[in-house]
């Protein structure tokens, strides 16, 4: 059974599924749609979207963008406008698209690729690959 709930002003946590339950990362949105069902929610979609990325459960990452969604696996994909910040350094990533994979530790982006940190500016790239605290990034060939 799968039912669906639309709701605005809400913030959707990602845990892990081993005996930590430690967080993935939130997302807080002005118009969101979960997915209900027998296993219970599942984050849907959502327009204006922020929130955090973590890794072993601390913050790595805030992001923000005019869409999010729940891909499956603790998956979350950010379209339109997304921009990353570190949450320990001064390092930011814009982009179209990003898909933040918390099991592998690894943010994808894509479309119009650009980083910036103190001092320094480059892109566009068409995709780049970065750990989520933007401290170690590359193009997917380096990265795998």
């Amino acid at each position: 059974m799968r039912d669906q709930i639309h709701t605005s002003e809400a913030t959707v946590e990602c845990r892990s599924n081993d005996s930590t339950h430690r967080l993935l990362w939130t997302v807080t949105s002005s118009d969101l749609n979960l997915n209900v069902s027998d296993s219970g929610p599942l984050f849907g979609n959502a327009t204006h979207v922020n929130g955090f990325m973590y890794t072993n459960g601390s913050k790595a990452a805030s992001f923000q963008a005019d869409r999010g969604s729940d891909r499956g696996r603790s998956s979350l994909e950010l379209d339109g406008h997304v921009v990353v910040v570190s949450h320990s350094e001064s390092r930011t990533l814009t982009c179209d698209v990003l898909k933040w994979n918390p099991n592998r530790r690894l943010a994808i982006a894509t479309g119009n690729v650009r980083y910036q940190t103190l001092g320094t500016k480059v892109g566009p790239f068409p995709e780049i690959w970065a750990q989520p605290d933007l401290g170690t990034l590359g193009t997917p060939d380096l990265m795998k």
